[in-house]
């Protein structure tokens, strides 16, 4: 028998179950629920003959397998095989637009096919064949490309069989149950909080012709879309289904927090970024905890992105937050050693190592206790005799400290092909040998992240990465195919970049949306409601548009958004306070849900009763009803806690913060930065958070330069001189080549107008360099790196070039934009007391580099020179020689303000340029 209840919207959900459980008595009993997060709760009440599993553990258990599942980790290797016997229109046709060479490596295959799994899936779970697909699409713009699919997947299935393995998801489409597993429980309950597949549906009426099967829903306001189609087909009613009055809610846009309100409130506040948020969401969680007694188990942040989660992890100023997500591997530094190594290991097949590549690889914290002046020397004499590269067997005859770790880094991977049990190996022991010394592996007694050294985060990660490998060696030891090591590599590298290293720090739950079904808390924040945000888009409608869903009775895009506003309201209906924040601005929108939500309000209310506000703040909104923007405060400036974060208007450095500043390598760029914003610099190079991603429509006017400096080393590689006829000529045929990798300069109109404007200064670019060689200057290299110690701290850089002449040697950086307003008088930056003034607004990638030039050289270059690739005025003094003493004074200061404990990193809140700035949504000063 079967029967189907609607669990009351004010009711816990879990709570309910629980009641409901004990009431009935029933023994032999199985509950299934969605999350881990359920389970645990229900935990409490389980009995001897109450079993408690997972629907992912429930499936698992009860389907009857003839053949070894085949491990999830394999997939895309078996998929690559079987894709290799598709014919080659079937091969074109396989992935969307623009990954037509998806078959050329297996790497190229693995980084194309990410979509195709869950398509895969889908399918099966819906019980559509091959042969249902194909006739469906016949008359749509899929017809060839799902016709590939579908031979695909029978091509895959078949090779599976004949290495034994099945795919679990075959099971799904037609599934057959171990009625052994079953006889164990007379009667099942299912808390269901989202829509049930045909496979589900399928399972659950196979179960229910034998035994006793409840299914309780929990979803809150509108029915849910499936509710007449499951009643058809279980043949019964949804009982409790009764139309309950909506919770009365106090909407308020902002203000005041009280916690005294004798109905739900929901608080809407507008920010200036994300790290703004972060920062009210604490305030008030400290507000509720520390002033009103709330206990922090009671709070949770619901994220409707993942991309939100760091910040709760890293930034946690009183150890408040359980991100459940965990730390992600890629930001340990292990995980960026090996993301080096894997450009790396491509230069030692070919025999010559790119001289850059390498020195990232000495870079990494493991070299530095063996000191790698030596080897950066050697590197050093390289350079200056023009070369750019390194042989592989220097590298490995090179006597010194560290050539041991680079030895065992290195040596494995010079070989043409290797199999993955190898490169699972190598690896392994390549993590041992950047373990840190065995006196800091003991973890912290109680784990806080303002006390927590580096040390020991990167001790735990390395060996939960070495527990994930010997796993992995396990899976890949039947596989005797061999691969190119760099493909190897890059393929576990993508693999450990979706782990996470669990961290346990606060009682504040931070839950993902799915997460938080069937969860109850009295105090819920949502942060990031931004349209695009939320509702999430998801990659499953890349196959299939939504006409073909429709006629496949598949769930549509709009079925999706609106279960995930389902379950938004789900946990916001039985809190007793909700704030909902979101980015504010011209190109941050908030959700959609938001209006939704405010509309629906105030539709049902009486508006004297219910003060709900029929339009969002906005950034130019004044008064209580503005953008928050934190202030320069302390919370509780009466009780002894910090923040951590803000302090005297900037974020202060502890001892960690010091000690990695000294380890870095400081350029131009980096020392730019600071002068120009410290908070900036503290984001992307203390923080190393990732700036958001340009649009690729968008003019990128960085491209066009990047281009010219790569066309400038290719005729200098090719010995092609000004002085030539052909010179002009070659300049144009290698700067077409090199722009026809972006489709937006020579598609778009305006982008091809841009290319024509730059092709017609070549003409005036060739006359200067030719009246420059005619005056005795010899180029001597492009691309050249140099680096030094000063100070204390290590500097480098990179001269776009350099050239002999009669009386010493010149340095020449290359410049696509306007030069002209930066062009120095030579009176302005003279070792004056004017120098700082002007130092704090010029280009310091000159005087930087003589600089670090001198230290190598013992002497200063003569001349410091832009060559103006835009406005074609040819070579223009950039700095002047009897600069450099004031150039010295002025950069002390600056790195002695770096490293002083007392200096915060404060942001620039008067520069023009925070409109454009990358981290403008993380900065509390940012003027949007």
């Amino acid at each position: 028998m079967l029967a189907m209840h609607k669990i009351p919207e004010r009711a816990d959900p879990l709570l309910f179950m629980k009641e409901r459980l004990l009431e009935l008595n029933f023994p032999y009993t199985a509950v299934i629920v969605p999350t881990n997060r359920n389970l645990r709760k229900l935990a409490s009440c389980a009995k001897w003959e109450l079993d408690i599993q997972t629907v992912a553990e429930f499936t698992r258990r009860t389907n009857l397998y003839t053949n070894i599942i085949l491990p999830k980790e394999l997939r895309k290797y078996y998929l690559y095989k079987a894709a290799k016997n598709l014919t080659e229109t079937e091969q074109s046709k396989m992935l969307h637009s623009g990954e037509s060479d998806a078959l050329k490596s297996y790497l190229n295959f693995v980084q194309s096919s990410s979509d195709l799994l869950p398509f895969y899936r889908e399918l099966n779970v819906e019980g559509i064949d091959a042969e249902t697909l194909k006739n469906e699409s016949a008359y749509s713009e899929y017809k060839d490309q799902i016709t590939s699919l579908a031979n695909l997947w029978r091509i895959y299935c078949n090779s599976l069989r004949k290495e034994g393995f099945v795919d679990e998801w075959e099971y799904f489409s037609s599934p057959s149950l171990d009625e052994k597993y079953l006889l164990r429980y007379k009667n099942y309950f299912f808390l269901i909080g989202g829509y049930l597949n045909k496979y589900e549906i399928t399972q659950l009426r196979a179960i229910s012709e034998k035994y006793r099967v409840e299914l309780y829903f929990n979803y809150t306001g509108e029915e849910h879309y499936q509710k007449d189609k499951l009643e058809n087909i279980f043949n019964a009613k949804i009982t409790g289904n009764e139309n309950t009055p909506p919770v009365r809610r106090r909407i308020v846009n902002t203000g005041t927090f009280s916690d005294n309100h004798d109905e739900p409130v929901t608080e809407i506040s507008p920010c200036a970024n994300v790290l703004a948020q972060f920062d009210l969401i604490t305030k008030r969680i400290c507000e509720l905890h520390f002033k009103n007694g709330v206990q922090l188990n009671k709070i949770a942040v619901v994220l409707p992105t993942q991309e939100l989660a760091p910040l709760f992890l890293e930034s946690d100023p009183y150890c408040l937050y359980n991100v459940s997500a965990g730390r992600p591997f890629t930001s340990y530094n292990f995980y960026e050693t090996l993301s080096t190594l894997r450009e790396v290991t491509a230069g030692t097949r070919s025999g010559k190592i790119p001289l850059e590549l390498l020195e990232q690889l000495l870079a990494s914290p493991c070299f530095y206790s063996y000191g790698t002046e030596a080897f950066y020397s050697m590197i050093g004499g390289i350079r200056k005799k023009g070369a750019i590269y390194i042989d592989t067997a220097s590298v490995f005859n090179f006597r010194w400290k560290g050539a041991e770790l680079l030895y065992t880094m290195l040596k494995p991977f010079n070989v043409p092909y290797m199999s993955y049990s190898d490169c699972i190996k190598t690896v392994s022991e390549i993590l041992k040998a950047l373990e840190p010394p065995a006196e800091y592996n003991k973890p912290p007694l109680k784990r806080n992240p303002l006390t927590e050294s580096s040390v020991e985060k990167e001790t735990e990660g390395l060996h939960h990465a070495a527990d994930e490998l010997e796993k992995l060696l396990l899976l890949y030891s039947r596989i005797k195919e061999e691969f190119p090591p760099p493909e190897l590599l890059s393929g576990l590298l993508n693999g450990l970049a979706e782990l996470t290293v669990p961290v346990r720090n606060g009682e504040v739950s931070v839950l993902g949306l799915l997460e938080s079904r069937n969860m109850q808390y009295d105090y819920i924040f949502i942060p990031g409601m931004n349209s695009g945000s939320f509702p999430a888009r998801h990659g499953k409608d890349l196959f299939l548009n939504s006409e073909l869903r429709r006629q496949l009775q598949l769930p549509t895009a709009a079925a999706r958004e609106a279960l995930q506003k389902s379950y938004c309201n789900q946990i916001m209906a039985r809190a007793k306070y909700t704030l909902i924040t979101y980015s504010a601005g011209e190109e941050n929108q908030p959700s959609a849900f938001i209006q939704e939500l405010l509309s629906s309000c105030a539709a049902s209310a009486e508006s004297s009763e219910l003060p709900v506000g029929n339009k969002l703040p906005s950034a130019g909104d004044a008064g209580d009803a503005g953008v928050y923007e934190p202030a320069d405060y302390i919370i509780f400036p009466s009780k002894p806690f910090k923040t951590g974060i803000y302090e005297n208007g900037g974020i202060i450095k502890d001892s960690n913060v010091i000690k990695l500043i000294k380890s870095f390598e400081f350029s131009a760029t980096s020392l730019s930065c600071y002068r120009d914003c410290p908070l900036q610099f503290f984001y992307r190079y203390v923080k190393k958070l990732r700036a958001k991603e340009e649009s690729v429509n968008k003019t990128d006017m960085r491209v066009l330069g990047s281009v010219m400096h790569s066309v400038m080393e290719t005729l200098f590689k090719e010995r092609v001189s000004a002085a030539d006829s052909a010179y002009l000529d070659r300049m144009n045929a290698v700067f077409d080549e090199k722009i026809s990798g972006y489709d937006y300069f020579t598609s778009n109109p305006i982008g091809v107008f841009h290319v024509k404007g730059v092709k017609s200064s070549f003409p005036g670019l060739v006359r200067h360099e030719k009246a420059r060689l005619e005056s005795g200057a010899v180029i001597q290299a492009y691309e050249w790196e140099i680096n030094c110690k000063m100070y204390g701290f290590r500097f480098k850089g990179k001269i776009d070039r350099w050239d002999s002449a009669s009386n010493g040697y010149d340095i020449v950086d290359y410049k696509y934009k306007n030069i002209e307003e930066q062009k120095p008088q030579k009176e302005e930056c003279d070792d004056t007391e004017g120098a700082e003034k002007y130092f704090d607004k010029t280009d310091l990638q000159l005087p930087l580099y003589a600089l670090i030039m001198g230290e190598h050289n013992k002497s200063y270059p003569e001349n410091m020179l832009w060559f103006d690739l835009k406005g074609g005025q040819g070579f223009i003094h950039g700095f002047y020689k009897e600069s450099i003493g004031g150039f010295r004074n002025y950069l002390e200061k600056v790195m002695t303000d770096i490293a002083e404990p007392d200096v915060p990193f404060r942001n620039a809140r008067e520069s023009v340029t925070c409109e454009y700035c990358e981290y403008n949504s993380f900065c509390h000063g940012s003027l949007l």
